[in-house]
């Protein structure tokens, strides 16, 4: 996504109605002052943390994910796997229509479908019909889209210019991935045949590489990557492995946030890997993008610091972090759960004798959320509850200084989630859950401020519009709801969880959980 933009726009500061950004502050293009970088987005003024710094109502393209095709709106990208949809839109009927002629693409509604005719679809719906759709991959498609918005004049010379100036790594793509570059020229010359088009081949080669380099991955609110979108302005904010912004979609809609204060005149940086995982791991993957991060937390770790001001000794050697991502890797096909795990506790005994594997080191912290949504599918929740207990309130404290991460909250969402289940089924008497019976009491008592504390946390971290904020408002609605429907004031007990006795009575009935998931594995 390292990205250089030249012509009209460099230096200047950015007219929203040309590039279609809605920003809270102005925002300018200018030079960056990152080593390993072009041009960048630099705010002429202060912006706190956990605010919204820009967003993209329109994004230039965005196209599902292959193994989406079928189950995410066209269009608005709604997701039918989406229980946050399905409880937020409760009267809301989620179902899809495949379009009537290619029977490809999926719509959730006429004003999706005729939304999507009009942008793109009515040039490659015949193309969709005549092949099927695992020949025409999302690559292909989003650069079927692209050209056909410049060949119907919905793109502007600025905008086409500023879309080819985006820096697309042609050259070393071509060297580097021999197995990548045969696929771009058959997909070329495919694309030549179905658009009945004599565009030349090297503008083909530059669209396909610059959406490979520059595209952002699209995800739904629990954090199911549902495609990739590519807008030339949000593809020149640079990476930094400790940046001061973040994005989430709100269906095609870009949003980006501050995590933390940015003075004016200071460049916006986002992650494009996960800032958490260790320096190696990160410059493995930033490898894809054809550049060696150089900023000031790359430069401690590089020098054997794990973590910023880390110097306890005697940490688990980078052979056991390749053996528990190994693990990462097995087909929950053929490997279980309760294997998984026992692999994992053996490697982390072996690794870090004596001791238990620091929950800040990677990858415990992608382990064990892969564990607590394997255990899931099995219906087993202490072992659910247990992993999703120690990620929230040991491992993601440890690793994310900001309560307000996206990250966290998203996290904390899932945990709540299973958190009401397992009480559910505490008050049924359910035998699915029979080694929790003696945390009932507990369960129950720290269900309500927990619910508080993510509505502020989605709040804070992704503003009070969006999807999640609403889930949050939802969830405490039903829980006042409840609790005056048994005589209870909500106004009362949001008054005693925010004292400090009320503080330290959750923080007791946390270390109590927390106690008690200790027992269970990794």
């Amino acid at each position: 996504m390292e990205t250089l933009l030249e012509g009209k726009h460099a230096g200047q500061t950015v007219d929203d109605s040309v590039l279609g950004v809605e920003s809270r502050v102005p925002l300018r293009i200018s030079t960056s002052d990152i080593i390993t970088a072009g041009s960048g987005i630099l705010v002429e003024g202060q912006i706190q943390g956990n605010e919204e710094i820009f967003r993209v109502t329109q994004t230039l393209v965005t196209v599902q994910s292959d193994s989406h095709m079928n189950d995410t709106c066209d269009s608005c990208l709604l997701w039918v796997g989406s229980a946050l949809y399905r409880e937020t839109n409760p009267t809301k009927q989620l179902s899809l229509s495949a379009c009537s002629a290619c029977k490809v693409v999926r719509y959730c509604s006429k004003a999706c479908q005729k939304k999507a005719w009009k942008r793109h679809h009515k040039a490659e719906c015949k193309i969709f019909g005549l092949h099927q759709p695992e020949v025409i991959g999302h690559i292909v498609r989003a650069t079927m889209r692209l050209l056909h918005m410049r060949l119907s004049g919905q793109l502007t010379e600025n905008q086409w210019s500023a879309l080819l100036n985006l820096k697309s790594h042609k050259d070393k793509l071509k060297i580097t991935d021999t197995s990548f570059w045969p696929d771009v020229d058959r997909a070329c010359q495919d694309i030549k045949i179905w658009a009945n088009t004599n565009v030349e081949q090297d503008v083909l080669e530059d669209l396909i590489c610059i959406f490979v380099i520059n595209s952002m991955s699209i995800a739904s609110p629990e954090g199911t990557v549902l495609g990739s979108c590519l807008e030339p302005f949000a593809a020149l904010m640079n990476h930094s492995c400790d940046p001061n912004s973040a994005f989430f979609f709100e269906g095609p809609e870009l949003r980006v946030r501050s995590t933390k204060t940015i003075a004016a005149g200071e460049e916006l940086t986002i992650s494009y890997t996960d800032p958490t995982e260790s320096f190696d791991f990160r410059q493995k993957q930033l490898s894809n993008y054809y550049f060696i991060c150089k900023c000031k937390k790359c430069e401690k770790e590089g020098l054997g610091e794990w973590r910023t001001g880390d110097t306890e000794p005697n940490r688990p050697t980078k052979e056991s972090q390749h053996m528990l991502r190994a693990l990462l890797q097995l087909d929950p096909e053929t490997t279980s759960p309760e294997a998984l795990e026992a692999s994992a506790s053996r490697i982390c005994r072996e690794g870090c004798p004596g001791k238990r594997w620091p929950r800040d080191l990677p990858p415990m912290h992608s382990l064990q959320i892969h564990l607590a949504q394997l255990y899931r599918e099995r219906l087993n929740w202490p072992k659910v509850y247990s992993l999703w207990l120690k990620t929230c309130f040991e491992t993601d404290p440890s690793i994310w200084e900001s309560q307000y991460s996206l990250r966290r909250v998203e996290h904390f969402m899932h945990y709540i989630n299973v958190e009401v289940n397992v009480a559910n089924l505490l008050f049924e008497a359910d035998s699915s859950v029979q080694e929790l019976q003696q945390l009932k009491s507990t369960i129950s008592a720290v269900q309500y401020p927990h619910i508080k504390r993510f509505a502020e946390d989605a709040r804070r971290a992704y503003g009070r519009d969006s999807t999640m904020a609403e889930l949050a408002r939802l969830w405490e609605r039903r829980w006042d709801d409840l609790l005056r429907g048994q005589g209870s004031d909500p106004r009362l007990l949001v008054s005693y969880w925010a004292s400090n006795e009320g503080k330290l009575e959750l923080k007791k009935y946390e270390l109590k959980l927390l106690e008690w998931a200790e027992n269970f594995g990794v």
